[in-house]
């Protein structure tokens, strides 16, 4: 096993095995009331503050929750936003408050936190930035988004993917309807205009989920090569089923990572190249599926890196039944 392959296995584990390793399947988020919540705190103010008081904060998610007219217990609502196990925009401070979660309570680099929504100019960028969160906490939303074309398709494609183990949770029939409606709610999907059913396209899509889609196009490109120099055109090509007109450039990648584009322009920008350590990078922030790792390593012969990374998962596949993918899950690594 090389230092590379060492470094992907294990970073590609790291990423998830939080997620693996708790057996709780993708929760209902109730994201419509959490977007709610954040709109009425964030009208509450004329100016971002650091504190939220705790009679302030419950009176908003009280009014929230019935003004959506959702079932969401008080506590459920509290779980997702307070804490760092899902959306983490709030902390408990010393004086039994609420704060904002600032970059040391994040996730990762690239998550946005309870003062970034709060600094936002408008609704809109707090609805995409909780959106690139969302994808960060539940990978198999990048999953899921493949199946909506541009031509459209309806909700219950969604079911293709029930009893599948995709990134490295196991969708059921809810979890795969909890996805939809997720999708829906924060705009990653959106209905096709002049459809006479009602069939749904990917919307606009965060710069997170993009840079996924774009990798992922490189790698189904290169044949899961690294490091290798690629016609922007056919990458841009193969992106395009999905995100039709989008361009690999700087722009967008600069706003994933201020140190360089994760996907290097050479030759004038014609062609493309993805860096093993650009890749790692990736992998560590949950933008890179631990399938399309097992892939990367055999096709770069590290047999052993990609076996002890399938060794990871097989605890939790064995606690599983009827994963419909399974076998398919396995190959990867083979």
């Amino acid at each position: 096993m090389s230092a590379l392959g060492k470094q992907l296995a294990e970073a590609s584990w790291d990423a998830v095995r939080d997620i693996v390793e708790t057996p709780i399947p993708h929760p209902h988020t109730y994201v419509h009331v959490v977007l709610h919540l954040v709109r009425i705190l964030r009208g509450n103010t004329s100016t971002p503050t650091e504190i939220v008081s705790r009679s302030s904060y419950e009176q908003s998610r009280n009014t929230a929750i019935k003004e959506c007219e959702s079932k969401v217990p008080a506590t459920e609502m509290d779980r997702l936003v307070i804490g760092n196990k899902y959306y983490n925009l709030f902390a408990d401070d010393s004086a039994g408050e609420l704060r904002l979660t600032d970059r040391g309570d994040a996730l990762n680099d690239v998550f946005h936190t309870g003062r970034d929504l709060f600094a936002a100019p408008d609704q809109i960028i707090v609805k995409r930035q909780l959106s690139s969160n969302h994808i960060l906490l539940f990978p198999e939303m990048l999953d899921v988004l493949t199946l909506f074309p541009q031509s459209g398709e309806r909700k219950v494609v969604v079911q293709a993917r029930r009893n599948s183990f995709v990134f490295c949770r196991k969708l059921n029939d809810n979890v795969c309807k909890y996805l939809v409606d997720e999708a829906i709610d924060l705009g990653l999907l959106v209905r096709v205009e002049h459809a006479t059913d009602p069939l749904y396209r990917v919307g606009q899509v965060p710069v997170p989920a993009l840079a996924a889609m774009a990798v992922e196009s490189y790698l189904q490109t290169s044949g899961y090569q690294l490091d290798v120099s690629l016609s922007r055109r056919e990458v841009e090509e193969q992106l395009g089923f999905i995100l039709p007109g989008t361009k690999i450039d700087r722009s967008w990648q600069e706003q994933l990572r201020t140190t360089g584009p994760v996907l290097r322009l050479e030759v004038g920008g014609a062609r493309v190249r993805l860096t093993p350590d650009d890749f790692l990078w990736l992998v560590q922030r949950r933008l890179v599926g631990p399938v399309d790792v097992g892939r990367v390593l055999i096709r770069q012969k590290e047999r052993k890196a990609a076996a002890w990374l399938l060794a990871q998962f097989e605890p939790r596949l064995k606690e599983l039944s009827e994963i419909a993918n399974l076998d398919d899950f396995r190959s990867a690594f083979a």
